[in-house]
């Protein structure tokens, strides 16, 4: 049904598009908060509906939005839209990375060695 990566209490699912998939998710979800006590924060929630038809309007999405085509928003530090490049999407955050990990280094020349300077 789904994948997902996660980051500290950022989650990314990657879920097939069909209605039954959205709706099995909601259900492990509520499992999930009902037996570690947590709480997803459903209005800071959002995905990308990354398919040729339109998400199902008889799905409830407890104050979660899909992101529209033209929009973008960060996650992780990085600007994710579907109408980005991945290069649009990554580059901002690896060009930081990098800059982080060069102000880091006290000599300046073992960083140098081990990433590709962009």
């Amino acid at each position: 049904m789904a994948v997902d990566s996660e980051f500290a209490d950022d989650t990314t699912l990657y879920v097939f598009v069909e209605k039954e998939n959205l709706l099995d998710l909601q259900q492990a979800a509520t499992d999930f908060c009902d037996a570690s006590r947590s709480l997803i924060n459903w209005e800071k929630s959002m995905g990308f509906w990354v398919a040729s038809s339109s998400p199902p309007q008889d799905v409830p999405t407890q104050g979660f939005i899909w992101v529209p085509w033209g929009i973008t928003v960060r996650y992780l530090g990085c600007h994710v839209g579907l109408d980005l490049s991945e290069e649009d999407m990554v580059t901002p955050l690896l060009l930081l990375v990098r800059n982080k990990l060069l102000y880091w280094d006290s000599c300046g020349k073992l960083i140098n060695k081990l990433i590709c300077l962009y």
